[in-house]
């Protein structure tokens, strides 16, 4: 297709600065990668006095509690009440007295960036010193309005450390008990209460006067005053020390701290590459970047996420929670206890039973699972406050003392089931369901959220008793069941769940359904001995994808047939790398929130503000000589790789532009061999003939020695600065070139041999390694559905290109699947698009045709923000964008196939060296699959994804059987056979099956259809599974 960009040589563009090693470390990747040496000792000096840092930390989260139950607590106090003229509880001053509480955090919620202007520890020094001071005022405070005041500045500069607090710890925290630590510290909330409610229980005992309820006043600068007098001991989190540069300071820390001392232990250059990376996606964003919400709704998948982070802080504070936290004393005043001295202990000793409650569910919810926890908390609480508004009604009208003992039984219960459910979660469940460039934005709004819930609840609380009594109950009631019912349908699990797991539910269309469905398919693996030239004369296993995998059964409920295959969705944006990166990375989030999982670029020159995208100038790697390289672009496409692995983007590139010949630019291959430059805008494309450059063994030569350029480039943002051609983990695919030999010759190639002589050639430069080599496609059918394509043992993948509308796909995909399914070829359909009124719709119809044959597709193309439609672009704020984002949530797998190793070793190890030289295509990541011959039962196994699969038969009792993989279940359901009884005859491998004991010979016809029994077949090349 058309590909113009504005050529203009003028300016370069500077190297890309050092950036980001690639790295993702779980702690469950740290603890395996650390398996062979052994993790730091969590007692050693080091993590000692981390622990003790971490004490000091955990002060900060009793703040909330004790104001939550110090202000209830002095509420029944007389004398308080009458300092400030409060009289009956029940006034709407006493409403505003504990609210702006809320109103404070609401206000103190914009400013928690400071936590990244000026430090994790510094803000929290600062903020603690301040609520000191406070506090102080507050004790002070002569008249209503001055306390009033006082509360806002203590909320205001609690909000702040309550948010330096947690995400300092958590930095600092040693990575393998990191989730122990982070568990730990909302629980600490209670030991606020405690402190807060048997400080007034033992002033009100022994003193009188107003210093029974100013002392607590003052008590309230006890913690923050004593992490602002620690704070100098207090360490810098490594990760804010690595984003403002200082690389050493933070690599100190953690041989320090992490590794006790031990600078050579393997777990500091693993915590350096979890930050480094961790920082990639934030990379190059503005330091106001806070106060651009658009992360927050750009699309429907963080739509749905903002909405269960909005749930999530309003259930939080508007459970029935608020108000026995703070109106607990009048609650138990309304059946009865009036004893001053019995409602303070009952005070007390509610927020001691929260605490127990809060430490226990901190642990259930990592086994029962968030939503489970969270209904089951509703439901109780539902129960609880409908015998609490039963009893209290009883009592009201009898004066029960067993009805006023019940409802403070259950006043009680209520508050333990809250704290079961709820409180581990508030701060957990939101930062889980954000991704990393919403997260703190994200948490702005939960914060704001739940200062406005709590807000409502605590202003209109002390009226609401006071008018409707336990009527008021009963409306919790309600609502705790409407909370069930909306985390039922609504809210997402995150146990156990992978942020690229939760990436695909979130793009889902329902993610709730989502996330119980397992689109998992066994996977088919057929040999292939590859009789093509070059350094692989050898094995290889490819997985036949497409159409033989509709017939594996998934795992789960049945699919509809659209998704039936092994199939994924990318997109284009050619000249990305271009991008200035702010646009880039939004771009880049964009793709990622769409789930698509493979971006394809050109290595081609591109002009300033191509496309009115506002890019910068990007030369060719030849800009003017042949021969001659200018790494500007390979370099800022290092850059973009970086990014694009750290939002699970894997790149096709392709290694020239066809248009580049003379057609729609014109590069140093034009005027070395003089091509006819002729503008394919204002002239046919028929034109620009270019066969000779296709065809010219000088040119060919020229042509190679780019390719090998390319492939040898070394990322040096990469740990160990590893070669394209070896990053797998980051490349998808490489192209021969965009739509070789387009508008030639009516689109019949007319050498079409070209592409597999080349891959051939790259292939030799490649060895084993996984990365796969594709066409490039043409700019119709015809360009790329050729026999030489799919016959050729070098070229892993064909990719096709057409925009002549769907019936094109409609009417040719078929049958070119087909031939990929006689030549075990990997098929892509790698461009595709539309313009006009009805692009959205037109687009949708070519996925239906793509999804219901279980082949890959990417559209073109994607653009920055706000880019108007230009060349069939489209952008997040097109229909466009929503259809691609629901279709991909469609396609049955998350990941992309690749090539990988394969081993096959005997399970009583009597065989070593029993690599078989082969490669397969695997979506099941780097790990080699191993094949196990297991003694006891002749069976040879193989493990994918955790899940061990059999050799069987897919034709039972056929005269000529297929061989695949499967599970067990798969292999009963569908009534195939296991191959068993295997054993390993003269150095080859023999089975048995319902057809008789056999060797197993692999066949390959001339049309490439693979069989395997004792027969040999005419015309076959044979191979066997032969360990070496």
């Amino acid at each position: 297709m058309s590909k113009e960009l504005d050529q203009s040589n003028s300016e370069h563009v500077q190297d890309v600065a050092n950036g980001k090693k690639e790295a993702v470390q779980t702690p469950e990747a740290i603890a395996n990668a650390l398996s062979n040496v052994g993790a730091p000792s969590p007692w050693g000096r080091g993590h000692l006095k981390l622990y003790m840092a971490c004490a000091l930390i955990y002060l900060c989260s009793t703040m909330n509690g004790y104001d939550g139950s110090l202000m209830g607590s002095i509420n029944v106090l007389p004398e308080y009440q009458e300092y400030y003229g409060l009289g009956d509880t029940g006034s709407t001053s006493t409403g505003l007295v504990f609210s702006i509480f809320q109103i404070g955090q609401m206000a103190g919620a914009l400013f928690t960036w400071v936590c990244d202007w000026r430090g994790r520890r510094l803000t929290l020094a600062a903020s603690s010193f301040l609520i000191c001071v406070s506090a102080v005022f507050t004790a002070v405070a002569p008249n209503l309005s001055s306390f009033i005041a006082a509360r806002f500045l203590l909320s205001f500069f609690s909000t702040i450390n309550t948010v330096a607090a947690p995400m300092l710890l958590v930095e600092i925290a040693p990575p393998l008990q990191r989730a122990t630590v982070a568990g730990t510290y909302n629980t600490l909330y209670y030991m606020g209460s405690i402190i807060a409610t048997f400080t007034l229980y033992g002033a009100n005992i022994h003193l009188s006067g107003n210093i029974k309820w100013r002392l607590p006043l003052w008590l309230q600068m006890l913690c923050p005053g004593l992490v602002c007098l620690g704070s100098w001991m207090l360490p810098e989190s490594p990760r804010w020390q690595v984003a403002q540069g200082r690389t050493q300071a933070a690599r100190e820390f953690i041989i320090k701290h992490h590794a006790n001392g031990d600078a050579e232990h393997p777990i500091v250059a693993i915590e350096m590459q979890e930050i480094q990376d961790s920082l990639v996606e934030i990379q190059g964003r503005s330091q106001w970047a806070c106060f651009d919400l658009r992360s927050l709704y750009k699309s429907r998948a963080r739509r749905y996420r903002l909405m269960l982070v909005i749930a999530m802080s309003w259930f939080g504070q508007f459970s029935g929670n608020n108000v026995s936290s703070y109106y607990l004393p009048l609650m138990v005043e309304n059946v009865g206890i009036t004893s001053t001295n019995m409602v303070l202990l009952l005070n007390a000793f509610y927020a001691l039973s929260g605490w127990v409650a809060a430490t226990i569910g901190a642990r259930l919810h990592d086994i029962v699972g968030r939503r489970k926890m969270l209904m089951g908390s509703c439901l109780s609480m539902s129960i609880a406050l409908a015998i609490v508004a039963a009893t209290a009604a009883e009592y009201e009208r009898s004066g029960s003392t067993p009805s006023s003992s019940a409802s403070i039984a259950f006043i009680f219960i209520f508050g333990v089931v809250f704290a079961v459910g709820f409180t581990p979660m508030q701060p957990i469940y939101p930062a889980e369901v954000l991704a990393n460039d919403m997260r703190a934005n994200g948490m702005m709004v939960f914060m704001i959220t739940s200062g406005c819930a709590g807000f409502v609840n605590t202003f209109a609380a002390p009226v609401a008793m006071k008018n409707i009594r336990y009527w008021f109950y009963v409306f919790f009631v309600f609502w705790d069941l409407f909370e069930f019912a909306f985390i039922y349908f609504f809210f997402v699990e995150t146990k156990g769940r992978s942020l690229e797991e939760l990436t695909a539910v979130f793009a889902a269309k329902n993610p709730r359904k989502a996330n119980f469905e397992v689109n998992t398919f066994s996977t088919i693996f057929i040999l292939n001995y590859p009789p093509y030239p070059g350094s692989m004369k050898s094995f290889s296993i490819l997985a036949f994808g497409q159409a033989l995998l509709a017939a594996a059964t998934p795992h789960g409920s049945e699919l509809p047939v659209r998704q039936q295959g092994n199939s994924f969705a990318g997109v284009n944006s050619f000249f990305l790398h271009a991008f200035k990166q702010q646009d880039r990375l939004e771009v880049l989030d964009a793709i990622k929130d769409a789930n698509l999982k493979v971006l394809r670029i050109f290595i081609s020159p591109t002009g300033q503000n191509a496309k009115n995208t506002g890019s910068v100038a990007m030369p060719d790697i030849e800009p003017k000589t042949v021969g001659v390289w200018d790494d500007t672009q390979l370099k800022a496409i290092d850059q973009l790789m970086v990014e694009a692995h750290a939002r699970g983007i894997k790149l096709t590139i392709a290694i020239h532009d066809r248009y580049q010949l003379g057609c729609w630019g014109s590069d140093a291959y034009v005027y070395k061999y003089k091509l006819p430059a002729v503008d394919c805008n204002t002239h046919p494309a028929s034109a620009n003939n270019v066969e000779f450059w296709y065809s010219d063994k000088n040119c060919i030569s020229d042509f190679q020695n780019r390719i090998r350029h390319v492939l040898e480039h070394k990322n040096t943002l990469i740990s160990g600065s590893p070669a394209w051609k070896d990053l797998s983990s980051h490349i998808f695919a490489f192209n021969i070139q965009n739509e070789g030999q387009g508008h030639l010759n009516n689109n019949i190639p007319p050498h079409p041999s070209w592409w597999c002589d080349r891959a051939t050639f790259m292939r030799d430069i490649m060895g084993s390694s996984k990365v796969l080599i594709s066409t490039g496609g043409g700019n119709e059918f015809p360009n790329s559905d050729i026999p030489e394509n799919w016959a050729c043992k070098a070229l892993d993948l064909v990719t096709i290109h057409s925009y002549m509308g769907v019936n094109e796909f409609k009417n040719k995909g078929p049958v070119a699947l087909q031939r990929a399914k006689s030549a075990n070829k990997l098929m892509l359909f790698e461009e595709f698009g539309a313009t006009g009124s009805s692009k959205s719709a037109t687009v949708g119809q070519h996925i239906d045709v793509f999804n219901g044959l279980g082949v890959p597709w990417m559209p073109w193309q994607i653009s920055k923000p706000g880019n108007k439609a230009n060349d069939y672009e489209f952008w997040t704020d097109e229909p466009t964008y929503d259809v691609v984002e629901d279709a991909a949530a469609t396609t049955t797998t998350s990941s992309i196939p690749e090539r990988t190793p394969i081993v096959a070793v005997l399970s009583d190890g009597t065989v070593t060296d029993t690599y078989l030289n082969g490669q397969y295509l695997s979506d099941q990541g780097d790990t080699p699959s191993t094949f196990i011959l297991e003694p006891s039962n002749g069976r040879l196994t193989t493990t994918i994804g955790g899940t061990k699969n059999y050799l069987q038969t897919v034709i039972p009792l056929g005269p000529q059987l297929s061989f695949q993989f499967d599970t067990y279940q798969n292999i009963l359901n569908n009534q195939y056979r296991y191959f068993d009884k295997c054993d390993v005859v003269a150095g080859f491998l023999s089975c048995a099956s319902e057809s008789g004991s056999t060797l197993i010979y692999w066949h390959i016809e001339s049309s490439n259809i693979f069989y395997g029994n004792e027969n040999v077949l005419t015309d076959v090349t044979t191979a066997q599974f032969r360990f070496q």
